[in-house]
């Protein structure tokens, strides 16, 4: 299992990477770019709100891929408590 204590450092920049490198395998370039570009709209809103993803999914999609690589992001995620389904 792997900890991550805070969002602003390189094993970030790799978890993100990693993540997009297999979102490739069933979305187009241009889906992937548009996933970095909300994910990371998400981080420079101290994960509390994106514009282009309101209903969380790429959000919630970057969240699911953690939980199954065993990572934990050990910083709260504010926009994961609205009580999406």
């Amino acid at each position: 299992m792997q900890y991550l204590t805070t969002d602003d450092n390189a094993e970030m920049g790799r978890i993100v990477d990693q993540w997009l490198h297999e979102l490739r395998q069933n979305y187009t370039s241009t889906q992937c770019q548009q996933a970095a570009s909300l994910l990371g709209q998400w981080a420079g809103n101290a994960w509390q709100w994106c514009e282009g993803d309101e209903h969380g999914w790429v959000l919630k999609s970057f969240v699911r891929w953690v939980n199954d690589h065993d990572i934990v992001l050990n910083w709260a995620i504010p926009g994961l408590l609205r009580g999406w389904e």
